[in-house]
C-alpha cells in the first residue's frame, strides 16, 4: 500500500496522471480504508477536471476515516466548492484550519 502511494506520488510529479490513478486504485484494493490514497485520488479527479462529485465522495471517505488528516479536509473543501456547496466547503476549510 505504501509502495503504491509512493509510486503514485512519483507519477504525479512526472505528469503521468493515468499511472498515478492506477497506483492509487491498486493501493485501495489492498486497503479500501487508506485515507491518504482516497485523498490523493480525490485530488487527481479535481485536477483532471473530472466529475467533482466523485472527488467529493472520495474526500468525504478520507476525512471520515481520518478526521485528524488536514489534507483530507482541504481536499473536501475544494471538491465541495467545485460542486457549488460553498457553505459546506467553508465548514470543511474551518475544520482543516483547526488541525
Amino acid at each position: 500500500m505504501l509502495t503504491r502511494r509512493s509510486l503514485a506520488r512519483l507519477a504525479i510529479r512526472e505528469g503521468r496522471l493515468d499511472d498515478a490513478r492506477e497506483e492509487l486504485h491498486e493501493a485501495l484494493l489492498i486497503n479500501p480504508n487508506d485515507a491518504q490514497a482516497l485523498q490523493m485520488l480525490a485530488s487527481l479527479y479535481l485536477d483532471a477536471g473530472e466529475d467533482p462529485r466523485v472527488a467529493e465522495s472520495l474526500a468525504r471517505q478520507s476525512a471520515a476515516l481520518r478526521p485528524d488528516f488536514k489534507a483530507a479536509w482541504m481536499e473536501l473543501a475544494r471538491a465541495l466548492e467545485a460542486v457549488g456547496k460553498q457553505p459546506e466547503a467553508r465548514e470543511a476549510m474551518m475544520k482543516a484550519g483547526e488541525l
